[in-house]
């Protein structure tokens, strides 16, 4: 009984964290939902580029990058971490783009050991990547770049 009873104190309690941490106005679910709407800008951005405006794969997907970077500087800032200040803008766009490009070569490289080292299937090395980097980034975005500064008086 006493068995049963630790049990459903631990599910209600999952519960209660899983429904925290993804609720409409958790900064986890805004984290994924904006890297979600950047990922499909950059994969629209690159197929309607290349398929109908006849644009090399290569060129596509630089400009794929810099659209999906800019929607998501965009909405990391002023939705998930609510920063409205466009006092330090030009600093955070610099530092949140060399963020991109080292977690672009970071998840190349790492993918690359995964898959052809460790053996691990590529789909599922992504993933773990994926996901490594995506809390990286977060702690980074939330802590260095979007840091709410202290005034001092």
């Amino acid at each position: 009984m006493k068995m049963v009873t630790q049990r459903k104190i631990q599910i209600f309690l999952y519960k209660e964290w899983l429904e925290k941490m993804f609720s409409a106005h958790s900064i986890v679910f805004k984290f994924i939902i904006a890297g979600g709407i950047a990922a499909i800008i950059d994969l629209g951005v690159l197929y309607i580029l290349t398929a109908y405006v006849g644009f090399h794969y290569l060129t596509s997907v630089a400009l794929a990058f810099i659209t999906a970077f800019i929607a998501s500087f965009t909405l990391q800032k002023f939705w998930t971490f609510r920063d409205h200040s466009i006092q330090n803008i030009h600093q955070q766009s610099i530092f949140y783009f060399a963020v991109s490009l080292g977690n672009f070569f970071l998840n190349t490289y790492l993918v690359y050991v995964s898959v052809e080292k460790i053996h691990i299937h590529y789909l599922v090395a992504q993933i773990l990547v994926g996901g490594m980097i995506a809390c990286l980034s977060f702690v980074l975005y939330k802590y260095v770049i979007f840091a709410r500064q202290e005034i001092t008086i």
